[in-house]
């Protein structure tokens, strides 16, 4: 059992159709770490961990958009912060970056960069994410405060 299995494994990966992630669900405040590049799921929401950015002193960021994540992918700002974001596409496929809350649905084409304006929550977090994507982890948020990642709005 156990080399058929490492062998459907192996035959994915060649493909290019498998990538080894842990899984760490979330319910309510988090209290674990989740580890960097490793897949954490909050509220049933899937996030590639492609680290965690304090930007509360920034008024600019550049946010990496790649297959098939964001990076960083949690943004640390202050309540009412407004944030330009520099989004660059390091892919060969067309991303998106949304926030419906704040009416923000931007393209990202391959290989190409957009900039666009975030206003981080009074409290609380917003989740971002890939229209496209989404449910493969392409996800991030906006927190304010110190608070860790956990169920956005």
């Amino acid at each position: 059992m156990l080399k058929r299995v490492v062998f459907v494994v192996g035959a994915l990966s060649a493909l290019g159709a498998c990538v080894a992630t842990r899984s760490l669900t979330v319910a309510g405040p988090p209290t674990a770490r989740a580890e960097m590049g490793k897949s954490l799921v909050i509220d049933g929401v899937s996030y590639a961990n492609h680290g965690t950015k304090d930007v509360r002193n920034l008024s600019k960021l550049e946010l990496e958009a790649d297959d098939y994540y964001f990076s960083p992918t949690f943004l640390r700002g202050k309540p009412g912060q407004k944030l330009t974001l520099l989004v660059e596409s390091e892919a060969r496929t067309l991303h998106n970056l949304s926030i419906s809350s704040l009416g923000i649905d931007k393209d990202i084409p391959p290989k190409g960069k957009v900039q666009l304006e975030v206003t981080f929550p009074a409290s609380g977090v917003l989740t971002f994410t890939c229209k496209f994507h989404g449910g493969l982890g392409m996800n991030g948020q906006l927190l304010t405060g110190d608070g860790r990642p956990l169920g956005a709005r």
